[in-house]
């Protein structure tokens, strides 16, 4: 597992680790969020998703339990759950969660996903951790060996210019 930590004083440090985690996430994976209420998490998404082409307003889905996002630049959708109010995981299934984490061309950001860490797959979910510390945030992402291994070869394999 590969950790780089961030130091984030103020929102616009999120786009740091969203451009960071951009560079890892392809069609298929998840997004673990973790943190308490109010440290991050959406705002998080609503940066990574304007960076990634998404235009329309990103709202939390506390109470709609998902929203979908689709790309103006990619050919992914962006489902961003929020698990908040879900205490067990046979209610993530009776939103249709499992088929949507499993849908080709899907990319999922879970915020509160404890509830399901049994379905998420440690070779295919980064993991980041929010943590206030004062005024500011202390921000860890978690990648994959596979999913680091994935990009290096990626890399390698990029022609030289």
């Amino acid at each position: 597992m590969a950790i780089r930590s961030f130091h984030v004083s103020d929102p616009e440090g999120l786009d740091q680790v969203a451009e960071y985690v951009s560079a890892f996430l392809k069609s298929g994976m998840c997004v673990a969020l973790r943190g308490s209420l109010g440290c991050g998490k959406t705002e998080w998404t609503r940066r990574f998703l304007r960076l990634k082409g998404v235009s329309r307003p990103v709202v939390s889905p506390t109470f709609t339990y998902y929203e979908a996002y689709s790309s103006e630049r990619e050919p992914v959708t962006y489902y961003h759950f929020d698990l908040y109010r879900i205490s067990a995981e046979d209610e993530f299934f009776m939103i249709g969660g499992e088929e949507i984490m499993d849908g080709d061309g899907n990319i999922c950001i879970i915020e509160w996903p404890d509830v399901i860490s049994g379905l998420l797959e440690n070779s295919r979910t980064i993991r980041i951790d929010f943590e206030m510390s004062g005024e500011s945030r202390e921000v860890t992402v978690s990648i994959p060996d596979a999913v680091m291994s994935s990009a290096c070869d990626a890399l390698s394999d990029a022609p030289v210019v």
